[in-house]
C-alpha cells in the first residue's frame, strides 16, 4: 500500500476556506502566484515559489487571487508514511513545530529540479500500474531529500536522546485512542518524571501531551466519519470521547462543525439521514 493519498495539479485563482483534511498530510509546492497562506494562528504571504508543510493535525486557508496561480499538492497518510519514507528527518516537517519553525520555505533556486519532481509524481499517480504505489513512495521520498539538502532548516528533527523519546511517545499517543492515557502513564511507561515528558515534548512537537492526544484522537474521527459507515455514537467510542456531547462539543470547537455536518459536508457516501 502507498502512503499517498492523492496527487493533484491546479492552476488559476484559488480559495480554500480554514480547513482540515482527513487525517492526512499535506505537501503543496507553490510554483507560481501570489499567495495568502493561513496555518493554525500563523499566516504567509507567498509571491515566490515555495513549499509548503502542512501536518494531519493543522487547520490552515490559502487564498490566491492571481490567475497565474499554480500549485501541485500531495495528500499522505502519516502512519504509512513513517514506514515507507523510514525517517524522522525527512517526516519532521510534518511532525515537529519547534518554537520558530515555520510552515513555508522559498525554493526559488531549485525550481526546474521540482518541477521536474512534481510532474513525475503526478505522471506516477495516474499510471494505472501494480507498483504505482512503489513508485509514487521513492518519488516522494526523492522531493524530500531534494528539499532537506537545499531547505535543512525546514526539517527540525535532531537525533538526541529526548528527540528519541518524544518519537516514541508520539507512536504511543496515536495508537489505541478508543483507551483512557493519563500524562502519568505515558511518563511511567517510558520512566521519566511528567515534568520532563510535557517539557520535552513541548519542545519539538509543539503540543502538549494532553492536546496532542486529543488532536490525534479527532484526525481519527475525521477520517472514520468520511471513509466509513460507522455510526456517530461508534466514532465517538472508537476514538476515546468519553460521551456524545463532549465529542461534538470538541470537534465543533476545532473544526466549527458538528460531526454530523462534517459528513454531509465533506460529500460522504455514509451522511446519515436528516430524523
Amino acid at each position: 500500500m502507498s502512503c499517498i493519498k492523492g496527487v493533484s495539479h491546479s492552476v488559476g485563482a484559488r480559495k480554500y476556506l480554514p480547513h482540515s483534511h482527513d487525517n492526512e498530510h499535506r505537501l503543496i509546492y507553490v510554483k507560481r502566484g501570489r499567495v495568502k497562506l493561513r496555518v493554525s494562528a500563523k499566516e504567509w504571504v507567498i509571491t515566490r515559489p515555495s513549499v509548503i508543510f502542512i501536518s494531519n493535525l493543522e487547520k490552515h486557508s490559502l487564498v490566491s487571487e492571481s490567475d497565474n496561480y499554480e500549485r501541485y499538492s500531495v495528500a499522505f497518510l502519516p502512519t504509512e508514511a513513517m514506514r515507507k519514507i523510514d525517517s524522522d528527518k525527512l517526516m519532521s516537517p510534518f511532525c515537529d513545530r519547534p518554537s520558530g519553525f515555520s510552515n513555508v520555505a522559498d525554493v526559488s533556486q531549485i525550481t526546474d529540479e521540482l518541477n521536474m519532481l512534481f510532474e513525475m509524481l503526478l505522471c506516477e499517480y495516474k499510471e494505472e500500474d501494480k507498483n504505482i504505489g512503489d513508485a509514487c513512495d521513492a518519488v516522494l521520498r526523492v522531493i524530500l531529500l531534494k528539499l532537506l539538502r537545499h531547505i535543512p532548516d525546514s526539517f527540525p528533527y535532531k537525533s538526541t536522546e529526548r528527540s528519541a523519546i518524544v518519537q516514541e511517545v508520539r507512536r504511543m499517543l496515536e495508537t489505541d485512542l478508543h483507551k483512557e492515557l493519563s500524562l502519568d502513564d505515558v511518563s511511567a511507561a517510558f520512566h521519566i518524571s511528567t515534568y520532563y515528558l510535557s517539557h520535552i515534548f513541548k519542545e519539538v512537537t509543539g503540543y502538549s501531551v494532553k492536546n496532542y492526544r486529543l488532536l490525534c484522537r479527532l484526525a481519527n474521527a475525521r477520517e472514520l466519519l468520511v471513509t466509513t459507515e460507522h455510526t456517530i455514537k461508534e466514532i465517538c467510542e472508537m476514538t476515546g470521547f468519553p460521551d456524545m456531547s463532549n465529542f461534538s462539543r470538541r470537534f465543533k470547537y476545532e473544526y466549527g462543525v458538528t460531526p454530523t455536518e462534517y459528513r454531509k459536508t465533506t460529500g460522504s457516501l455514509f451522511a446519515e439521514p436528516e430524523k
